[in-house]
């Protein structure tokens, strides 16, 4: 007795696809629902998945949708709120947990960074929130904490029509400032 494979698609494999394509549909609108429907149709026609299963996959896309959307809009939210508090570069003390692997770009070491407890000598409200940096001591690693000195303003968002919308990229990274470190030392290393 031999068992033969089952020629049907996986029913949960194909809404956990649908849901990660959602999520790809602010990037590629267009291109995910074509694509989408042209699979769903070719595994349709060829009896590998059921008319059930396919509606699940869609509503998985359209969750997926909205999910990514509302990632988007909470990020823009909390642009503009951070925007509001610390509008021009300004310099600022903090602490840092470094939550990126430090890396080196055209000579210089860049960084994200959780910031909290960040002062400026502005009279606006204190923000906490999560950055990129640029410079620092060569041995910070991921994991490390930082006591910094820092220039911090709103990272330049360069939006080309032929490139695509960058804000879903800022949403994934949710960063919220960028800046220059002026000192760094490192109070804690990571594990």
């Amino acid at each position: 007795m031999s068992l033969a494979p089952d020629p049907r698609a996986d029913p949960v494999l194909i809404v956990a696809v649908g849901l990660v394509l959602g999520g790809l549909l602010s990037v590629a609108p267009w291109e995910v629902v074509v694509a989408t429907a042209a699979v769903l149709a070719l595994a349709l026609l060829t009896r590998r998945i059921s008319r059930r299963v396919a509606l699940a996959a869609a509503l998985g896309i359209i969750v997926g949708g909205i999910r990514a959307k509302c990632a988007i809009l909470q990020h823009e939210a909390a642009r503009k709120s951070a925007d509001a508090s610390l509008a021009a570069p300004t310099r600022c003390s903090a602490h840092a947990r470094v939550s990126s692997s430090p890396v080196r770009v055209r000579g210089t070491l860049r960084w994200d960074a959780e910031l909290s407890a960040v002062v400026c000598p502005e009279p606006v409200p204190n923000w906490n929130g999560r950055a990129t940096l640029y410079g620092g001591p060569d041995s910070l690693a991921r994991g490390d904490d930082v006591d910094l000195v820092a220039t911090l303003a709103s990272p330049q968002r360069f939006w080309n029509g032929g490139s695509g919308d960058p804000r879903p990229a800022a949403a994934h990274r949710g960063i919220l400032r960028s800046g220059g470190t002026i000192d760094a030392r490192i109070t804690r290393e990571g594990a």
